[in-house]
């Protein structure tokens, strides 16, 4: 056997950009790669989607205000107030103890919002988080009452669950545009 050289070329359309070759000691098979520009866009769109999901904003959701008070507590205090102290105490929080977190709030001041305003306020700003705070209020006024309560995405199924979703709900009546809800699923409804 002659020990004449022997060269490859290969010729490849647009695309590519980078190559590899070598020889397999063990089999003496030459390996050659080659690198598509796609595959480093397609690493770059998930760095890309990587960095939606970094927690860098939370949305505060104060519930009410403006032309509606919410629940009226047994000395008159509106829950309104109550929950945009609270709002502003907790950005107030994260402010300081989470430097890197941007805080959004749905309203900082007595003025109504519309429901469907306070998800478009969320999804413009890119919140990770979106915390609602409202104080609810009983029929009866029972002051042995206490504690928080935790609601999670989905529709009530209890009535106990869906008097409070109706109540929560009734803002609507303060709304110019009431007809935007009327055909919304549960689910649709909650996301709105």
């Amino acid at each position: 056997v002659s020990s004449k050289n022997i060269q490859l070329e290969f010729a490849l359309e647009e695309g590519y950009s980078t190559s590899e070759a070598f020889q397999d000691v063990e089999s003496n098979d030459i390996l050659i790669t080659i690198h598509s520009n796609l595959y480093q866009t397609s690493s770059l769109v998930v760095e890309d989607n990587k960095s939606k999901w970094i927690f860098d904003a939370v949305v505060i959701d104060d519930g009410h205000g403006g032309k509606d008070p919410g629940a009226i507590g047994l000395t008159g205090v509106r829950e309104k107030d109550i929950n945009l102290a609270i709002a502003l105490k907790l950005g107030s929080l994260i402010s300081k103890n989470l430097p890197g977190v941007k805080v959004i709030y749905t309203r900082d001041s007595d003025k109504f919002v519309e429901l469907y305003k306070r998800g478009k306020i969320a999804n413009e700003n890119e919140g990770k988080l979106f915390i609602s705070i409202h104080c609810n209020s009983t029929v009866q006024k029972d002051i042995s009452h206490r504690g928080f309560e935790v609601y999670l995405l989905r529709p009530g199924r209890t009535q106990r669950a869906i008097e409070i979703a109706e109540f929560e709900n009734s803002v609507i009546k303060y709304e110019d545009n009431q007809e935007r809800y009327q055909k919304l699923t549960d689910e649709n409804f909650i996301l709105v």
